[in-house]
Parts: structure tokens; sequence; C-alpha cells
């Protein structure tokens, strides 16, 4: 595929989530025929109940300098907003130190500037994804809100480099905080505002795709991918529990779990789950101007249309098990406390709901996007870890460019899967 004289017709893709629908998008803009197959419905895992950002000011990578100074810290305490389990540190230790290696300034540095310079290039290929498929996306800008001067510096010396990329820069607040936003608890004195970043309410956004891919002749199947086809060194088949399902060019797609995937192929991908959770109050009674992050407990607030207010956070590597904890629910709960003031207060016929999902990461904290290492016709798109929704518009642009192209104008170079191999 991408290949002079060849063409692709068919498209299977594994993953019905934010990136492999965007994916489907934009194959069928070039007029593939495509096939998407996913364990859950469209929208139902990862992408169902995170925050919704589009936010290249938060661009960095997960692995940061200093980080290796909370490490022990984050083996034996549970309730921190970044913890790791020592079982999957042992059963991986490998990832563990890879991780380390990419939280040096050097590579950090420069997986800031990839993610900067391709999160800002999908801002407008998200604008013209919904444009044709309308759906709740929010132009408020992000309020970084901090506790501590610690973050509040951190975070301007980042942000002085995603403004050498075009990214606008913060605006301070110096006015009393509860002017901007009445909810803010009180001990809270210092404020960034980033005019430039969306946030979308993410199942609004997927199951609207969904409907349109629908309506463009996209087939959407359920089944659990049981191994592959291959004939003459090339993939030519899926097989699923629900059959096989032949194509041209195959997309991985699947999140945390693609790693499997590849390893059916004989390519190693070295995907962690890195678990999150939110709650989510409708009917709330605060209802939030625009989105609000604050650094030090690491705490997304996302207001949605008709009284919707979401917080969330957590990141816990925690391999591929997706059940949720009730006691980190609880802990994200107190951070919500620290940060607002009568979150939970809810209208008459109000409700909330707790999620938890599991965001694939690999030890250098960029996604893996482009042809997997020695296959000729299968592509990978996975790794995203707390970018999914920021990086899912340029990534399904990208990926759909390479798989009938060969090439796309999109910054993917420093995504390309061969890295780990």
């Amino acid at each position: 595929m991408g290949k002079e004289g060849e063409v692709l017709s068919r498209a299977v893709i594994v993953g019905a989530g934010a990136i492999g629908l965007m994916s489907a998008y934009h194959l069928v803009e070039h007029g593939v025929s495509v096939t998407i197959v996913d364990r859950v419905p469209p929208g139902q895992a990862c992408s169902f109940g995170n925050a919704g950002w589009i936010t290249p000011s938060l661009a960095n990578p997960v692995p940061e300098p200093g980080i290796l100074g909370q490490v022990l810290t984050w083996l034996v305490q549970r309730d921190s907003p970044f913890s790791m389990r020592i079982s999957e540190v042992l059963k991986d230790p490998g990832w563990f130190l890879g991780f380390l290696r990419a939280s040096r300034p050097g590579p950090y540095e420069k997986g800031l500037y990839a993610q900067g310079v391709f999160s800002l290039q999908g801002m407008e290929v998200l604008s013209q994804v919904q444009a044709k498929v309308p759906f709740e996306l929010h132009r408020d800008g992000l309020l970084y809100v901090f506790h501590t001067d610690h973050e509040y510096e951190k975070h301007l010396k980042d942000f002085e480099k995603l403004a050498a990329l075009g990214m606008a820069r913060p605006r301070k607040v110096e006015a009393d905080l509860r002017d901007w936003e009445p909810g803010l608890h009180p001990d809270l004195k210092k404020a960034l505002w980033v005019e430039s970043d969306w946030h979308v309410r993410p199942d609004d956004m997927t199951g609207s795709l969904a409907a349109y891919l629908r309506e463009k002749g996209v087939e959407f199947r359920e089944g659990n991918v049981e191994g592959f086809v291959k004939t003459n060194g090339k993939v030519t088949a899926l097989i699923t529990s629900a059959g096989e399902i032949p194509g041209d060019a195959f997309l991985l797609a699947g999140g945390v779990w693609t790693g499997l995937l590849t390893k059916k192929l004989g390519v190693g991908l070295p995907l962690q789950g890195g678990k999150g959770y939110s709650i989510t109050i409708w009917g709330a009674k605060l209802r939030l101007q625009r989105p609000l992050y604050f650094p030090d407990v690491r705490l997304a607030c996302s207001p949605f249309a008709g009284g919707g207010l979401r917080l969330a956070g957590r990141m816990e590597i925690a391999g591929f098990d997706d059940r949720l904890d009730p006691r980190k629910v609880e802990a994200l709960a107190r951070s919500a406390d620290q940060a607002l003031v009568g979150w939970r207060e809810k209208e008459e016929g109000g409700r909330e709901m707790a999620w938890t999902g599991l965001r694939p990461l690999l030890p250098d904290g960029l996604p893996a996007i482009g042809r997997l290492p020695r296959m000729e016709n299968v592509f990978v798109a996975a790794g995203h870890g707390m970018l999914g929704i920021t990086l899912s518009a340029p990534t399904g642009k990208a990926v759909a460019d390479l798989m009938v192209k060969g090439e796309t104008d999109l910054a993917v170079a420093p995504f390309d899967p061969g890295r780990f191999h």
C-alpha cells in the first residue's frame, strides 16, 4: 500500500475509539472502503469518559524530568496522582527503564517539540472534520490553576518552548480567581489562561463520527481479533470471533491491546495501560465557564452542554486491569475537594457517574504512528497516552495518507513504530 501502481480499495481497522474512527473518516475521504472491528461498540472504551481536551499546551510527554525522584513514592503510595504497580514493574522492567530514560531533559524536550508541532497541526484538521461531522466542540481555552509556585514556574518554562512552535503564550490571571470561576477553592491564587485550547464531549464526537461513517457505508463488526491470514508475506485477512475479514491494508488502533496484536505478527510494541479515572456530574449546580487544569494534583475539569461537569485524572501503570477501583475514585474526589467548592451538588434529577479507562502508554511517552516494521500492509496508530483526543484528528489523517499515498504532510516522523526495533 502507498506504493506506485498500487491502489488501496479495502481497509480493515481494529479499534473503534477516537483514533480508529478518525482514521476511518480520512480513509473514506480517500475513497477507500472501510471495515471497523472492535470488541465493544464505537467509542465505548478509553475514548468514552475522558476530559475531551484538544490541548497543544499539554503536549509534554508523561515521562518528564524529575520523575525519577518520585518513583519510589509512587510504588508505595496508592493515593498519589501517578502510581505504578510493583507487579507491573517486575513483569516488564525494560518498559520501566525505558520510561526513566525518556524522562531525561534531552528526550523530554524532543518529545515536547514533536507532540507540540503535531497537535498544533491537528487543530486545523479537527476543524475540517467538525465542519462535516458536527459534534460538541468548545473553543473556551484552558485555565491552569496552581497550588504551588513550583508547578507554576515549570509550566511557564514549557509554555515558552511551545511558543516557539507557534502556540499562543498564556495570559497571567492577575485578578481574584473567583472573578474567573466562582467555584474555585479560596486558597488558590495563581492561574494561567491558554486561550487557544479547545475541548469536546468525547462520546458525542465518537458517536457522531460513527453515525457519519455508517452513512458513508463503513461496516462495523463486534468481535475479538484472534489472528491474521498471511499470503506471500502480506496480511490478507483478519481472523476474528465473528469470522474472517479480508482487506488490502490493516490498521491496528486498538489502544493498549494493540501490542498483543502486533505480537501475533512477530513484532513487539511495548504498550502499558495507564489507567485513568473520571467522575461526571450530570445536572451539576456548579457551572464552569471553561475547562480547568490543576497540575499539582493532576486534575482535569471539563464543562459540557446542559450542565455536565467531568473531573478526570489519575495515572496508574496497571497493565491490562480495567476494573474500576473505588479507592481511586475517592482519591480523585479528594483532589477535586482541594480545587473546587460544591462540585458534587446536583440539580433535581441529576446523577453521578464514575468511569475508568486504560490509556495506551509507550515507554517514551510518544505515540506509534505508521507502518509496522517488517509488515508491508499493516499499520499502527496507538500509544497516545493522555493525548488520545488531542491527537486523534491529525493521527487519523496522517495514517490514512500513509496507507493510501505512502506519505503525509503532517509531522509524524518522531512517532515511527520502528523506533522500538
